[in-house]
């Protein structure tokens, strides 16, 4: 019903209903005289939406016992779930006895025949690799250490009256980075370059400290240590271990100051200007005169003068060495942006290293060109080629990262992998495909580039394994040849575990027995379903409905809150299915298909009772499976000795089609022929599609109710009823909506007549009272 919303005025009852006011004449209370006149009407529409309610909730009991229906019949009755009855590995799974099990792993599936054998493992399968030698090597300097030592003294002097920080770099050792700075008087201390080895070794065991060597004896060192090659400093892992090492500038703050000292060292610095939309680079050379605060600045601003004309820039330079550059004085001034991320690499630059040198090959930022000992040769777009097992294979630019060319191969048609362990620093390149089909073969490649990646092999080729196979009587066995060390073979699968060659071969000895485990567990399972099952059918069937508990109408819902709806609409949904002969026939029927007797192919019977599963014996458990204590053994003995007679019981099949609607005497006769003829798998699903089958004619229960998802979701019974319930619904509210129309208008008239007998009554009162 249409809510009334009620409005009071100061003296007078009055209601807004329909966008008008009632009762301000007559002063009645039109909205709850229209309510009680309407109400015999209410309670037909609520009656029907009580009906429709019910129906509904009868759909959805029906459609949870197809679904449970359904659950149960993919888990337990169709061939492909590892749980299912109709799966051939349930009953014949061996388990394997290895007279060697490091070596040679070994297991059965239901293909195999379960006799011993003795397996001579001839050859394990290999894989083609070609390996290269370290590749990143040490971390070497450019610069001639004496050279370097004069370099990084004037640095520190300059640094020193300035009041500025000493030359540093960072150091980084497995992951652990410690920065290595050299005061000035450290380094005016030094008279060689040997002088400095000696120093930065002390500065290295002082930052990461010193290990026993990686053999176990000797003096303790640290793991990276300096020394002088050549003249030139080298960084290098040592106490034989592969220490990964890198080295990389120090964050200092600019001090332009310094400016001067910096351009010694090749290349020199450069400075980044940005003003406005315009970025400019400044430029140094070791022939500009910067010995002077003046002259740094005189130089700074003739380039500023040059390369921003008519903007006003002028640089100074504070007393702590920072330089600004504006555009004019006071608060106005627009600030140019200066960029001198070169600077802070000079002290690196001076032992000629590059900063973020590593002693591994970082393959996401080393380019092409920048590999030792590639060919010149590039086709004309300018990329380089490498040859593979006969495969031509663009591997990039000369700006193509190595990480980029590991790409193009590994993504190419020549069949191999290459990688790059950065513990070892070497490269990996593999065959695909093991054995002896698989193969790397450089021998055509001229390109340099695995030269360059310190690969010296041009030719690796794998082997297959070769194993010997003699069942139990047997005199001689069968050689067999697979390309890779796991393989099966008539359903044993046999994993080779360590390597093999011709001159080693060695022998197994294999047993199998029967494996009853996975039966067992999946009877238990099945009787578990199968019980869980007959409760859900078992509930709807013997629950009655609660008549204190009718389906809400929508009036009653206002007064209540949603938790007691809740609790209502549970209790009130109860007893949908109570006595439902459908489901009851079904469970009696559930029930008679386990008790079946099923004649194996050998002429004797076996059913579940006669394996030790039988009924409980209480009443309350409706027929429910069990195996009592008393019968565990002569279960278990039936698992170990008759599983085939078992998987019969379950697994039979008929030649007869199942006929869901049998109608004529002989398809009547041809059923009852395939019922008897078939185990309990094929006769449980017989039973289930009757009711839920959802191919050709629809079960019984997708009739009745339904399922979404297919066609009955708008053909079946219930659809239809609940069609014809709308359509009463709908012309109820109409009937309803008439009367209160006519209501109304009544209520309008007798409004409007006492408002006018109101009106004269008025007019005669006022002329009575002034004559």
């Amino acid at each position: 019903m249409a809510s009334v919303n009620n409005t009071s005025t100061s003296s007078t009852s009055s209601t807004i209903s329909n966008g008008r006011y009632w009762g301000l004449a007559s002063g009645l209370d039109v909205d709850s005289i229209v309510s009680g006149l309407i109400t015999k009407q209410q309670s037909k529409i609520d009656k029907v939406m009580q009906q429709q309610q019910q129906l509904q909730w009868k759909q959805s009991a029906y459609r949870d016992i197809i679904q449970k229906l359904n659950d149960f019949e993919n888990a337990y009755l169709k061939v492909g779930p590892s749980t299912s009855m109709a799966y051939n590995d349930m009953y014949t799974a061996f388990k394997a006895t290895n007279s060697n099990s490091t070596l040679l792993t070994v297991s059965a599936n239901s293909d195999a025949n379960g006799l011993a054998q003795v397996v001579t493992i001839k050859q394990s399968a290999t894989t083609a690799v070609l390996s290269g030698s370290k590749v990143g090597g040490d971390i070497t300097g450019s610069m001639n250490l004496a050279d370097s030592l004069d370099l990084l003294k004037s640095y520190a002097a300059t640094a020193k009256g300035l009041g500025d920080a000493a030359p540093s770099f960072n150091v980084t050792v497995d992951g652990l980075t410690k920065n290595i700075s050299f005061s000035s008087d450290e380094l005016n201390a030094m008279s060689s370059g040997d002088d400095f080895v000696s120093k930065f070794n002390e500065k290295l065991a002082s930052a990461f400290g010193k290990v026993t060597p990686a053999s176990g004896s000797g003096d303790a060192v640290c793991k990276v240590a300096a020394s002088s090659v050549n003249g030139k400093l080298v960084l290098s892992s040592q106490g034989g271990y592969t220490s990964t090492v890198g080295i990389t500038s120090a964050a200092t703050t600019f001090d332009v100051r310094m400016l001067g000292e910096y351009t010694k060292t090749s290349p020199p610095p450069t400075m980044s200007v940005t003003f406005g939309d315009s970025t400019k680079t400044l430029t140094f050379s070791s022939s500009d005169d910067l010995s002077s605060t003046d002259k740094i600045l005189a130089n700074i601003n003739a380039q500023l003068a040059t390369d921003f004309p008519s903007s006003g820039l002028t640089a100074t330079i504070g007393s702590d060495g920072k330089l600004s550059i504006k555009d004019g004085t006071g608060t106005d001034a627009k600030e140019a942006t200066i960029s001198t991320s070169d600077i802070s690499s000079k002290p690196l630059s001076a032992l000629g290293i590059t900063s973020g040198q590593s002693n591994r090959l970082n393959v996401n930022t080393t380019s092409l060109s920048q590999l030792s000992g590639l060919t010149t040769t590039r086709d004309a777009d300018g990329y380089i080629h490498a040859n593979i097992n006969g495969t031509d294979i663009k591997l990039g630019t000369d700006n193509t990262t190595v990480a980029a060319a590991f790409a193009a191969i590994n993504n190419s048609n020549a069949g191999v992998k290459i990688s790059y362990d950065s513990t070892t620093d070497s490269i990996t390149m593999m065959a695909t495909q093991s054995g002896s089909s698989g193969k790397v073969d450089l021998t055509g490649d001229t390109s340099g580039f695995f030269g360059a990646l310190k690969i010296t092999d041009t030719l690796d080729s794998g082997d297959d394994a070769i194993i010997n196979i003699k069942s139990n009587g047997s005199s001689t066995g069968t050689d067999y040849t697979r390309s890779s060390n796991t393989f099966t073979i008539s359903g044993v699968t046999y994993t080779i575990n360590s390597a093999v060659t011709p001159s080693d071969a060695q022998t197994v000895n294999l047993t199998f027995q029967q494996d009853s485990t996975k039966l067992k567990d999946g009877i238990n399972s099945f009787i578990s379903a199968y019980n869980t099952l007959l409760d859900a059918l078992h509930a709807q069937t013997t629950t009655q409905a609660d008549k204190d508990y009718p389906p809400l109408t929508d009036a009653q819902k206002t007064s209540m809150t949603q938790d007691q709806i809740d609790d209502w609409n549970k209790k009130a949904q109860q007893g949908m299915l109570y006595n439902d002969s459908t489901l009851q026939s079904l469970a009696d029927s559930i029930r008679s298909a386990l008790y079946k007797t099923v004649t194996t192919a050998d002429g004797n019977n076996i059913s579940l009772y006669s394996i030790g599963v039988t009924t409980s014996d209480d009443y309350a458990d409706y027929g429910k499976l069990e195996i009592k204590p008393e019968d565990e053994a002569k279960f278990e003995n039936a698992l170990s000795t008759n599983a085939e007679q078992i998987k019969e019981l379950f697994t039979k099949s008929s030649n007869i089609i199942y006929d869901i609607n049998p109608t004529t005497p002989d398809e009547i006769k041809a059923q009852q022929n395939r019922k008897s003829e078939e185990g309990l798998v094929d006769n449980l699903n017989d039973l289930i599609s009757g009711v839920a089958g959802t191919t050709g004619t629809k079960g019984s229960l997708l009739q009745i109710a339904g399922i979404i998802g297919d066609s009955t979701q708008y053909d079946n019974q219930i659809f239809d009823q609940l069609k014809d319930i709308n359509s009463t619904i709908t012309t109820l509210k109409a009937q309803l909506e008439d009367k209160k129309t006519f209501y109304y208008n009544e209520f309008s008239q007798l409004e409007s007549f006492m408002s006018q007998a109101n009106s004269q009554s008025s007019i005669i009162s006022s002329m009575m009272g002034n004559s």
